[in-house]
């Protein structure tokens, strides 16, 4: 694995900086290369949270240097983003967002939309919340093959799954239509479908009492859901019981809600959805390059968190190893990231994980508005 590591006090010269000395001792040559950079554009309407215009020139500039014959970029926002407009009865812009981001301004490169890329698609294997059983599913992905594929990413603090890096960047690759489905797919939803079964009908959240239902019955699945996960941990069937264990204990207690557990069992029901995305890019894209642009780490959640200071920049050939060296400096626990620490299990290539310092589990606990989620820490020990 090649990793450069860069701290220059520039924040902005800190990602060019790092990815000239990778390609040059890596000795790498992208004459005649085509390159699709895949930025962080997760909420436009909070620039914090997604790429800097800046800093996507300096790659592309670098990039150029070394030869790339053709040079795209593009990313498609988080699902609720494009559904809000959607439901406001607007028609989703992508050139708009490009140009509100200040991409529509970068030279040397052309902007790309993703829909315009073919699909094909990977088998993954999610939990059942049902059943506490692994399902083969079928996630629909866009076809990358001719292009060299650069994931430029942002280190946040992730409400769904603890940690977003290069690693999670992928997920923008999937069409944002099917994103909820495959990685955000709840045990509050997984109750529903249940109810709707059994009596033969669609619930209505929004009516009192078919929403008492619902949330009755995802007081028993989840009950269920972590009897049956930690008898199989039992069994080395799983990983994760001391993080669900820890959670639930403090739920019993009345220490956390209903919401910092569910949390948890949605991040372990979907973190092999995640995981295999990262095997499936990996093998589809050898050359592939991951960039982490850390000048600065979006703490509590991933659109409109606190930003704080971090100023340095990753890059490297393994998204899995490059985010877990980048946690360690940010002091966030690998294996608190289920995607992450499976991943490691499965397709690392590395044995000599670094240790980490111990940190507490990041839980959501209530839901005040967009920008203010107010986060509980749970130590592990």
């Amino acid at each position: 694995m090649a990793l450069i590591y860069s701290h220059s006090g520039d924040e902005r010269n800190n990602v060019a900086k790092a990815l000239r000395k990778y390609l040059t001792r890596q000795n790498k040559s992208l004459k005649k290369e085509k390159i699709i950079i895949k930025p962080n554009m997760v909420d436009p309407l909070i620039p914090d949270a997604c790429t800097n215009a800046q800093t996507l020139q300096a790659v592309v500039n670098v990039l150029k240097e070394f030869g790339a014959k053709k040079i795209l970029f593009g990313d498609e926002p988080a699902s609720y983003f494009i559904q809000l407009q959607r439901r406001n009865g607007q028609q989703y812009d992508w050139k708009q967002d490009h140009k509100s981001l200040g991409f529509d301004k970068i030279k040397g490169a052309k902007s790309l939309n993703l829909d315009d890329l073919t699909t094909t698609s990977y088998r993954a294997t999610r939990l059942n919340p049902y059943t506490t059983q692994e399902e083969a599913i079928q996630i629909p992905i866009r076809d990358t093959s001719g292009y060299r594929v650069v994931s430029l990413a942002l280190p946040k603090h992730h409400g769904n799954y603890n940690y977003s890096g290069v690693s999670k960047n992928l997920m923008g690759l999937v069409p944002q239509d099917r994103r909820v489905e495959f990685f955000h797919y709840s045990i509050w939803t997984a109750a529903k479908q249940m109810l709707e079964r059994e009596q033969n009908r669609t619930l209505n959240p929004r009516n009192e009492g078919d929403s008492f239902e619902i949330n009755l019955r995802e007081d028993r699945l989840v009950d269920e859901f972590v009897e049956k996960y930690c008898e199989l941990r039992g069994q080395n069937k799983f990983t994760h019981k001391g993080i669900l264990q820890k959670v639930y204990n403090a739920y019993i207690d009345q220490e956390v809600d209903q919401l910092a557990l569910s949390t948890i069992i949605d991040h372990l029901i979907n973190a092999g959805s995640l995981t295999h995305l990262i095997e499936h890019v990996k093998e589809t894209n050898k050359d592939g390059i991951y960039i982490l642009d850390a000048t600065h780490l979006m703490k509590r959640h991933e659109h409109a968190g606190e930003l704080v200071k971090t100023d340095f920049a990753l890059v490297g050939n393994d998204p899995v190893d490059l985010d877990t060296l980048a946690m360690k400096r940010l002091e966030i626990d690998p294996k608190e990231v289920a995607y992450l620490d499976q991943a490691t299990k499965t397709i690392h290539y590395n044995d000599s994980t670094p240790s980490t310092p111990q940190t507490s589990l990041i839980a959501r606990r209530n839901i005040v508005d967009q920008h203010g989620l107010p986060f509980i820490s749970i130590p592990l020990e």
